[in-house]
């Protein structure tokens, strides 16, 4: 929830985004009152829990969530929905095209200061490293990441996970150390439960 930053006024988005990362499920109130940043919220939410691999109309229906941030003026909502894009260019094998999104994002919120949508790119270009079997490169954006959630006391427990699951997941790939990853996999066993949508592949 920290990763997106949701403001308190909308706390039934926030318990929603809360409810779907424990359950994979959400609860949807009366759409017609929502904010139109609830609305963006519950946007991502029905994208995610309906995908079914079609990068191409995801990008677009995450296109319009774009659209709305910018006409609330919300930047990090703005940002995430171009690394979804981004990600999705990724996945279409447009790899230079989402390499640049991730250039400039980076560019961005490094020169702003904006950590979570910092690491929040960082996260997407890794997976675009891996994808690459730029393995090296992959290991120094997760790692830098990994040390900077800890250098600054980051409360952004999604972020850690996502790290850190991208680490195992790179580790087993180049059939390193069983211990290492042993080691790793279980600092993640105490979000399970809270973030059980992580884990759904090992359900």
């Amino acid at each position: 929830e920290t990763a997106l930053n949701i403001p308190f006024r909308d706390k039934e988005a926030l318990l929603a985004v809360t409810e779907y990362l424990s359950t994979g499920e959400y609860t949807v109130g009366d759409i017609d009152s929502l904010s139109p940043f609830s609305k963006i919220i519950y946007l991502f939410l029905q994208e995610f829990s309906l995908f079914q691999g079609d990068y191409k109309n995801f990008a677009q229906n995450i296109y319009q969530a774009k659209l709305l941030a910018l006409d609330i003026n919300q930047k990090e909502m703005e940002l995430f929905c171009e690394l979804l894009i981004a990600n999705s260019y990724c996945n279409c094998e447009c790899l230079q095209k989402a390499e640049k999104i991730y250039m400039d994002i980076l560019n961005f919120t490094e020169k702003n200061t904006l950590f979570n949508s910092m690491l929040l790119t960082k996260y997407f270009y890794a997976k675009l490293k891996i994808r690459e079997q730029k393995e090296s490169e992959a290991f120094v954006l997760i790692n830098d990441s990994l040390a900077l959630i800890q250098k600054n006391h980051n409360n952004a427990k999604i972020l850690y996970v996502m790290f850190e699951k991208l680490f195992v997941e790179l580790m087993k790939k180049q059939q390193g150390s069983s211990e290492i990853i042993d080691s790793e996999n279980a600092k993640l066993e105490q979000f399970r439960e809270q973030l059980k949508i992580f884990f759904k592949e090992e359900c």
